[in-house]
């Protein structure tokens, strides 16, 4: 792709003549036909993460500080962009969310970026960060979020002829900041340069009593500062650049699952997705309605570092508590499961166990969710195994399923022959 000084082929008129060739184009939305089927954040899951952080994120104390500080100082008029692009830079620094220099690619100055030395014994940068930004919205030039993507261009073209970047996407958070506004943007290097606008414009100048956009600008911060955190700690660890194919390049194991005609499909979803909030089984990610009756239900996969329960595990009072926890959780919406036999407990392998990283619940999932719903509402399935398999005496087919069942179930799986 010809090479271009980012602050020109950033204006719009040189950008959308850009655009219109194949050869020079960069997939960003702009026009809306110049953007590709994957986006970036299906590239990369600290941008997706970014993404979802800015709506349900949990800013802390100095994430919420931080955005006061900018609401009321980058509210006002500045005498240039380097003015306005210091101020906003130096909050940054100063509450601890990433700090921001100015550095330059291929000789063309940017208005900040966090740059990180790649770990693989060439001294290779990466722009982890980029920034670019202008003292008032109409002010002539460059357009901000045109102008840096044209610089991760440049940052990508550096290290591809430097031999870097062959088995990554190298994603990059692009921070816009036009007047009293806030923004931001994922890139990843993919055959052709793909960047997606992950925020929208956050306006600083609300009104004092606007918690709406008082609460946005704080998911925002918070935002930033875990996605510079991740990207930070993803650049640090070349064990962690990984090939990744195109055509589905999200790093997501799934599970497929196809259930016979019969089940009482949506109350068992609506118990697995009730289940999975509270971490004791698998995410649903799809459920598809197939011809006669089928059902195909795409999960999360956790064969990777989890293991059918044993009678091994019999001794270990985690898994009892978490299958009690569990339980109660259920309880508490009159939901049964129905088959709690001990193929249908994964419990996570020691290696893969981190007892900060969702504590109890972290350790043991349910899996087969077909036969639950509400207690006395839902019915075992005709043909229903009570030889090779312990259950309760008045568990039989077509019989109504009820909480002691699945106590008993439990009961046996500590305490059975």
């Amino acid at each position: 792709m010809p090479q271009v000084v980012p602050s020109q082929g950033g204006c719009p008129s040189v950008f959308r003549e850009r655009q219109k060739d194949d050869g020079q184009a960069i997939n960003c939305g702009c026009p809306a036909e110049r953007q590709v089927t994957i986006p970036p954040v299906l590239y990369d899951e600290i941008l997706t993460k970014f993404h979802d952080d800015c709506i349900s994120g949990e800013p802390t104390f100095e994430d919420k500080h931080c955005a006061e500080e900018m609401a009321a100082r980058l509210s006002t008029f500045f005498n240039n962009e380097a003015a306005r692009m210091e101020a906003f830079r130096e909050i940054l620094d100063k509450h601890s969310i990433v700090k921001l220099d100015k550095f330059s690619i291929s000789s063309y100055t940017m208005d900040g970026s966090y740059v990180l030395a790649l770990k693989d014994g060439h001294g290779r940068k990466m722009y982890v960060v980029l920034v670019e930004g202008k003292s008032e919205l109409s002010v002539t030039g460059a357009e901000p979020y045109l102008q840096a993507a044209l610089h991760h261009l440049e940052g990508v073209r550096n290290l591809y002829e430097q031999g870097a970047g062959k088995n990554c996407h190298l994603p990059c958070l692009l921070l816009l900041h036009c007047g009293p506004f806030v923004a931001a943007a994922g890139a990843v290097a993919t055959p052709m340069p793909n960047v997606q606008i992950l925020s929208p414009f956050l306006p600083l100048h609300f009104h004092r009593s606007d918690n709406i956009h008082r609460l946005n600008l704080y998911h925002f911060i918070f935002a930033v500062r875990r996605a510079t955190t991740a990207l930070n700690e993803f650049y640090s660890d070349p064990a962690r650049a990984q090939d990744r194919p195109d055509f589905f390049p999200y790093p997501t194991k799934i599970c497929i699952k196809f259930i016979p005609p019969g089940n009482h499909l949506d109350s068992a979803i609506e118990v697995q997705k009730y289940a999975a909030g509270k971490g004791f089984t698998p995410a649903i990610l799809a459920v598809n309605l197939l011809l006669a009756g089928w059902t195909m239900v795409v999960m999360e996969d956790l064969v990777d570092d989890h293991i059918p329960f044993q009678p091994s595990d019999r001794m270990d009072l985690g898994v009892l508590e978490v299958l009690e926890a569990a339980l109660k959780h259920l309880d508490a919406k009159d939901y049964v499961h129905g088959d709690l036999r001990k193929e249908n407990i994964l419990v996570r392998t020691k290696s893969a166990m981190d007892p900060d990283n969702g504590g109890l619940a972290s350790l043991v999932r349910f899996v087969d969710f077909e036969w639950s719903g509400l207690e006395g509402v839902v019915k075992y399935p005709l043909q229903l195994n009570t030889k090779q398999i312990q259950r309760p005496v008045d568990a039989v087919s077509m019989g109504l399923i009820w909480k002691a069942h699945d106590r008993e179930m439990v009961e046996y799986l500590f305490h059975g022959d």
